[in-house]
C-alpha cells in the first residue's frame, strides 16, 4: 500500500455524497463569499475584491463550483458542462467572468488551456473576464457570470453601489 492511498480513496468518494455543481444565482451573501475566498487567496494568478466586482456590471450574477475532481482529466471534462450550463436564456448576453482554477502540482499549461478554451467559446468577445489561479491539492475551479439583455449596456459597480446591493438581496 502507497502512502496518501486512503485519502486518495475518501477524496474519490467524497464527490458521491456532495450535490452536483449546478448553476445558482449569486446574490448579496454569496458575493460576500466569494469576496471573502479571494481576500485570503495567495494563488499564482491573485483575483482580489475589484476583480470580484466586475459582476456587478449584469442585471444578474451566477456561480458553478465544480466538486473537487480526482484528476485532471476529470477537471477538463467538466468545463464544457459548465460553460453550458452558465450559458444566458434566450435575449440575454454574459457580461462578465470570473474564471477560477485550482490546479494539482502536476497541472500543466496545455491542461490549463483546454479548461479556459472550453469555457471561453461561450463567452462574447466583449465580455469582460478575470482569470486567476492556484496550485495546491485540491483540483477544482468556480466559474461566475453576470448577465444582461442583449443590447443593454452594462451597470457601472462603483456609480450606484446601494441600488446593486439591494438587487442582489435575497
Amino acid at each position: 500500500h502507497r502512502k496518501g492511498s486512503i485519502g486518495m480513496m475518501w477524496k474519490k468518494l467524497k464527490s458521491f455524497f456532495r450535490k452536483p455543481a449546478r448553476k445558482r444565482v449569486l446574490n448579496k451573501e454569496g458575493f460576500e463569499r466569494l469576496e471573502q475566498k479571494f481576500i485570503e487567496n495567495t494563488g499564482l494568478i491573485n483575483v482580489d475584491y475589484a476583480d470580484v466586482q466586475i459582476l456587478r456590471k449584469g442585471e444578474a450574477a451566477f456561480l458553478w463550483e465544480s466538486l473537487p475532481c480526482t484528476s485532471m482529466d476529470e477537471m477538463i471534462s467538466l468545463a464544457p458542462l459548465a460553460a453550458a450550463e452558465m450559458a444566458p436564456e434566450q435575449g440575454r448576453k454574459i457580461v462578465s467572468v470570473l474564471l477560477y482554477c485550482n490546479l494539482p502540482w502536476e497541472a500543466d499549461i496545455e491542461s490549463l488551456d483546454a479548461i479556459c478554451s472550453a469555457i471561453q467559446r461561450t463567452i462574447p468577445e466583449d465580455a469582460d473576464i478575470v482569470f486567476g489561479c492556484e496550485f495546491g491539492e485540491e483540483c477544482s475551479f468556480l466559474l461566475a457570470t453576470s448577465e444582461g439583455k442583449c443590447g443593454s449596456k452594462p451597470f457601472d459597480a462603483a456609480h450606484d453601489r446601494s441600488v446593486m446591493d439591494e438587487r442582489y438581496e435575497g
